[in-house]
């Protein structure tokens, strides 16, 4: 199975996640007409798979030189495929959220989502540059790109998610998860840009998220404890 797909099987969210995966990515599946409204940010998922491919490449870095290029290879081709096929289906969703109504209260986790891809990415290009130094410095300016971008979303998705606790409900299911995996692909993000970049402001702003991190994902085990493994 692609890891794309592998992804989006073993995600931990509830089935709607998975029933909103895009159709055109599983091979498996015959062509089918689409309705916009069933359009989620659920489908940033199968790029991560691509994009995480760079983060744990620096210490599985061969010592062999053909092995090595190989190695350095892939983990170009995973960040070069995941960001592509990322800007696809942003127009895609963007799209879908221009032009129809706001998310079911159930999926509203789901806009969290994209800070899952943006912080990867970040990370990724981090990563890139420590196993093949090139371009060092066009790299470190887009990861930062790419978190500013993610700190747009991540106020967005803070609104949205407020406007679901006021004007409408935001019910307890294990889509909730989606507000702890992509904001902490985030954190990490703010963490090593701040780092590489020597911008003191950023790191602290990091830390804060981390807590804010901790008290979601404080609040999302308790829920489904509560909610999926008691009597």
């Amino acid at each position: 199975m692609p890891i794309a797909m592998t992804i989006v099987a073993d995600e931990p969210c509830d089935g709607r996640l998975q029933e909103n995966s895009p159709p055109a990515l599983d091979y498996r599946q015959p062509p089918r007409d689409v309705d916009v409204k069933t359009i989620t940010p659920a489908w940033f998922i199968p790029p991560v798979g691509l994009l995480v491919i760079p983060l744990t490449a620096l210490p599985f870095l061969p010592q062999s030189q053909t092995w090595r290029e190989v190695f350095i290879t892939f983990n170009h081709f995973g960040f070069g495929a995941g960001f592509f096929l990322y800007l696809a289906i942003f127009a895609i969703v963007m799209g879908r959220f221009i032009t129809h109504e706001l998310l079911p209260p159930l999926m509203a986790p789901a806009v969290w989502i994209n800070l899952g891809p943006l912080g990867a990415g970040a990370v990724a290009l981090l990563n890139l540059v420590k196993i093949l130094p090139v371009a060092e410095e066009d790299f470190k300016g887009f990861a930062f790109i790419l978190w500013g971008f993610g700190l747009w979303w991540l106020i967005m998705a803070i609104l949205m998610t407020l406007h679901y606790l006021r004007n409408l409900h935001l019910p307890y299911s294990l889509a909730w998860w989606a507000f702890i995996f992509p904001l902490g692909a985030y954190v990490s993000a703010t963490y090593n840009v701040g780092t590489s970049l020597g911008i003191g402001a950023m790191v602290d702003f990091g830390f804060a998220l981390y807590w804010l991190l901790l008290a979601l994902w404080l609040i999302t085990g308790i829920k489904t404890l509560l909610h999926d493994f008691s009597p």
